[in-house]
């Protein structure tokens, strides 16, 4: 996508997990068609909150990249392809989140797809962030019931 023309967030989303199933990210599907009694799809939870805790781990890279005051992209010398820092953690759980959404067939814009947060969005983030703050103090009760939660608005909005 460098040097490229803008793009707005729904067709990010979509190339982003284009990308991803090239490099077979998704071997195995997020959902399913259901059987035709059974309503439109079948959401595989344990699956998704696998995706859900590789966003968090991108996070946690993110806070640590934080810590450290590492604002700036730099390069370990025993993996000079690989770029590190603050902003290229956030960008990593930026492309999870997209993949994941896309993965759900989650639609965070409606309409004009430059609205710079759409309500959907704010309500996914507010799970997601719920469930790294529990993560933080340790109350894993409270993460596992904010990735219900998640789990919960994003099957309403398939």
């Amino acid at each position: 996508l460098q040097g490229q023309e803008p793009v707005n967030l729904a067709s990010l989303q979509k190339t982003i997990h284009a990308i991803n199933l090239e490099k077979g990210w998704h071997a195995k599907p997020l959902r399913e068609k259901s059987p035709p009694d059974h309503g439109a799809y079948y959401v595989h939870t344990d699956r998704v909150l696998a995706k859900l805790a590789l966003v968090h781990s991108e996070l946690s890279e993110a806070s640590v990249e934080a810590q450290h005051e590492r604002w700036a992209t730099w390069y370990l010398e025993e993996k000079p392809d690989k770029p590190e820092g603050y902003a290229i953690e956030i960008a990593d759980a930026c492309i999870r989140v997209l993949d994941t959404c896309e993965a759900l067939g989650l639609k965070l814009v409606g309409g004009d797809p430059s609205l710079a947060v759409p309500p959907t969005l704010l309500r996914l983030h507010e799970r997601v962030s719920d469930a790294v703050e529990a993560t933080r103090v340790g109350d894993f009760e409270v993460f596992r019931m904010s990735c219900e939660r998640f789990i919960d608005l994003a099957d309403r909005l398939l």
